[in-house]
């Protein structure tokens, strides 16, 4: 039966049925040892015409099966390359099929959300390297500026909140001074204390937190929990052995854009599950000793390698 006979059918039933059929023929076109061209064509047409069809998870599915495989069909690999990386992280980090100016044409056009989780690439090119490194610098910067303006003194701002302080002390004359919120760390039960940090009003609060119970540097705390995507976040909650519910919460406080849906929220759960405590222990040891590594140098932890 040819493609367009199968997606007649998948469209009689509705949007499940096109999700059952994208996902089952991805699985067997993953199972063809060595697959012929009219095979791969056949799928990349098959495949495409059910695209707009079918959920996120449905695509992170068919990127996670596709990467493992020597051949891709080269529209769906487009497509799948094109999306954000929380549905193309497996192909970015793992396809043969993407060559070097592949990839360089996908960080051209999706700049540092791209470039960071291709840079976890094995065997990444150096030009690749560099140019992660260079986005990497100017995305530091230009954070560090912004932040510089905000804390900029401001007399009119100042003289306010001057005035709100006197009128409130004047209005409650007894009542007593707020104290600074602070966060004490049980490392044998850390959730109670990351759960108080991601709440307090303090930015900082929750990457101190983070930095202590994992040991790592604040530097290295402050990079996890400001990436563009919550992955190395989840790599974090799964060593510290939470479950699913205590790590929905804690990265819903940092990404509450990513997580809000219902899609979004189950593709959240399966790629919590889908890490393996051993996979985030190494992944925690790499960073302390780049962490390490950058102190010893000199230059400090800001010169940690750019792997994530």
């Amino acid at each position: 039966m040819i493609t367009a006979d199968f997606r007649d059918i998948a469209f009689e039933d509705g949007p499940r049925k096109c999700e059952g059929l994208f996902r089952a023929s991805i699985a067997a076109f993953a199972n063809i040892p060595r697959p012929t061209r009219n095979e791969i064509a056949q799928i990349d047409d098959l495949a495409i015409g059910l695209y707009d069809s079918v959920s996120r998870e449905a695509k992170h599915y068919a990127a996670t099966v596709l990467s493992k495989c020597t051949d891709v069909p080269p529209e769906l690999l487009k497509r799948l390359c094109e999306e954000p990386v929380d549905v193309s992280a497996p192909l970015l980090i793992s396809s043969k099929a993407l060559r070097t100016i592949d990839l360089l044409r996908l960080i051209s056009k999706h700049g540092l959300s791209h470039a960071r989780v291709i840079a976890r690439r094995k065997n990444v090119d150096p030009v690749i390297v560099n140019l992660v490194r260079l986005l990497n610098a100017r995305a530091e910067s230009e954070i560090a500026e912004r932040q510089s303006r905000e804390r900029a003194p401001n007399p009119v701002l100042d003289q306010v909140r001057d005035q709100l302080r006197t009128l409130i002390s004047s209005a409650e004359p007894t009542a007593p001074e707020a104290a600074p919120a602070t966060v004490t760390v049980d490392h044998d039960k850390p959730y109670p204390a990351l759960r108080d940090a991601a709440l307090a009003s303090d930015p900082d609060a929750f990457p101190s937190a983070l930095a202590k119970v994992l040991n790592i540097s604040g530097f290295r705390a402050r990079r996890i929990c400001g990436a563009i995507t919550y992955g190395d976040l989840l790599t974090c909650l799964k060593h510290l052995d939470l479950n699913q519910e205590q790590a929905f919460l804690l990265t819903a406080t940092l990404y509450s854009s990513q997580v809000f849906y219902g899609p979004a929220i189950r593709l959240f759960l399966d790629r919590f599950a889908a890490i393996k405590p051993e996979e985030a222990a190494q992944r925690l040891e790499d960073w302390r000793k780049q962490d390490a590594a950058a102190n010893v140098s000199g230059s400090g932890p800001q010169s940690a390698a750019i792997s994530r």
